[in-house]
């Protein structure tokens, strides 16, 4: 059994996500939901590597696809507690040891070239600098 995850774990980085090609035809509510399977099963499997790799393809296939509340839901829970003023309940800093205030900062540099996406990358950037 232990072979079969470690296979797992080994090949689901070199697989393609159904993003191009042929894939482009299926409905992009079953690409994400492939994507959001692949981030579950990292984390079950405590791959920060492969779950920072799926989050970022996941990130991506939003910024081409959508939906815009998916995108807000996925910053929002790395913004944590500490830029939100709202929560009142002290978050984890780490995914699986990856810091959440550098995968958001990574994830808005993917943002902020996107045209379509600089109301919602200002809004969050603004947020962070606020903050520091």
């Amino acid at each position: 059994m232990g072979s079969v995850i470690q296979s797992v774990r080994s090949s689901s980085l070199q697989k393609s996500i159904p993003i191009h090609g042929a894939a482009d035809t299926l409905p992009s509510g079953v690409t994400l939901s492939f994507l959001e399977s692949q981030i579950a099963a990292s984390s079950l499997l405590r791959s920060a590597a492969e779950f920072k790799h799926w989050l970022m393809a996941t990130v991506n296939h939003l910024l081409e696809k959508g939906p815009e509340c998916r995108l807000r839901s996925i910053l929002d829970e790395l913004m944590n507690s500490k830029y939100s003023k709202s929560s009142k309940v002290k978050g984890s800093d780490c995914i699986l040891g990856l810091n959440k205030e550098d995968l958001l900062k990574e994830i808005l540099k993917i943002i902020k070239p996107k045209l379509p996406w600089q109301r919602l990358y200002k809004e969050y950037n603004e947020q962070i600098v606020a903050e520091s």
